[in-house]
């Protein structure tokens, strides 16, 4: 468990610090004011600075990756207001404050004043060995289709890196396509940085995402516990398995049964509001002994289920010993996560509202406001407006 953050140079964040933060966390703030880029702050941090991370939050925002090469990025010309294609840089260039990579513009997330595990990300240009004019010959030669993209000079580092660090381990991330071409695998951080995480995002996982999650949960407690979250839409549910969806697909999805019904029917009939819940109670099974992230929680949620959802969030947060940050828009589910909060202040309940200075000094600067179970009493007795 973290007990502040802080993150420098990521994204839309040139400088951010949350120095309280509670066992559960919920982010507010308005629309581009920073909650899904802390949660990605999150995840980079607890994978370390691993590749595949890099590559999901830019996959998650359709920006450059390496699958995605030679993707064009169309902008405005400034004399004829006409959109033109113009490259569009490295790969996870867009992730630097600013969309620049610069010498002074590193991306730092860690704990406020733990240097030692503090996440460390930089771009640097190595000078040119003895194979630079090659490379540039070879990279003619391919994009005038005289020789194919698969060929390459075996001994020729990556002159653009990414030099990735937290604690003592380090790793390097090519950044030149004639040499990340080569490599099918993602650069990923030493096992003992990494924490456990789980990400949730507002988009429905598939079935057979969440069928595997069912495999590592099936015949044991928690079973019990996720049936006991279905029914708090529908209370008639006795149980639920995941099938082959047919024959002729391996795809699976998941089927539930009644009490006294014969009939067994899938859950997605069910509407969009039961599946959240299964997304979020197979998720942070997942979870145990790490971050459990969630972004807009109540996404498909009525607010009469919210309270009890959050009671269920609390309980098993405690048992398998998770920090939990979540966000939301939402005024009812912020007042039933205030209410479980004070029913569980030993759990240190925190909500978390991000804005932005309106200081001539720090203009346009994010801001975090705390509150803490103290605070929480006066947005209950009050009905203080906090979104």
């Amino acid at each position: 468990m973290i007990n502040t953050f802080y993150v420098a140079n990521f994204k839309g964040f040139k400088e951010i610090k949350i120095p309280e933060l509670g066992h559960l966390n919920l982010v507010v703030g308005k629309n581009n004011s920073g909650k899904s880029t802390l949660l990605e702050a999150l995840m980079l941090y607890s994978a370390a600075g691993s590749e595949s991370i890099l590559d999901e939050i830019s996959v998650n925002h359709d920006e450059k990756t390496r699958a995605r090469s030679r993707l064009q990025d169309l902008r405005f010309s400034e004399s004829d207001n006409l959109l033109h294609s113009v490259e569009d840089g490295f790969p996870y260039e867009h992730l630097f404050y600013g969309r620049k990579f610069s010498n002074k513009n590193t991306i730092q997330i860690g704990e406020i004043g733990n240097e030692s595990k503090l996440l460390t990300i930089s771009y640097s240009k190595r000078k040119k060995d003895d194979h630079g004019n090659q490379n540039e010959t070879l990279k003619l030669l391919q994009q005038l289709n005289v020789i194919g993209s698969e060929v390459f000079l075996p001994d020729s580092p990556s002159q653009n890196i990414l030099e990735v660090r937290k604690g003592r381990s380090k790793h390097v991330i090519p950044l030149d396509e004639l040499i990340y071409r080569r490599h099918k695998s993602y650069v990923e951080a030493e096992e003992k940085q990494r924490v456990n995480f789980q990400y949730v995002p507002t988009k429905a996982t598939s079935m057979d995402e969440l069928g595997l999650l069912w495999d590592k949960i099936a015949l044991t407690n928690y079973e019990k516990y996720t049936i006991d979250a279905l029914r708090l839409i529908e209370p008639n549910i006795e149980d639920i398995r995941f099938v082959q969806k047919d024959e002729r697909s391996s795809e699976r999805t998941a089927i539930v049964k009644l009490f006294d019904e014969e009939m067994i029917f899938p859950i997605r009939s069910m509407g969009d509001g039961i599946i959240r819940i299964l997304q979020l109670i197979l998720n942070m099974y997942a979870a145990k002994d790490g971050f459990y992230l969630i972004d807009e929680f109540d996404n498909g949620l009525h607010y009469s289920v919210q309270k009890s959802l959050w009671k269920m969030i609390f309980s098993l947060a405690k048992q398998l010993n998770i920090q939990v940050f979540a966000t939301t828009h939402s005024w009812d589910c912020i007042q039933s996560f205030t209410e479980v909060a004070i029913e569980n202040e030993q759990m240190n309940g925190t909500l978390l509202k991000i804005g932005k200075s309106k200081l001539s000094k720090n203009k346009g600067m994010p801001i975090v406001t705390i509150f803490n179970e103290k605070k929480l009493h006066a947005i209950t007795q009050e009905l203080v407006e906090v979104r």
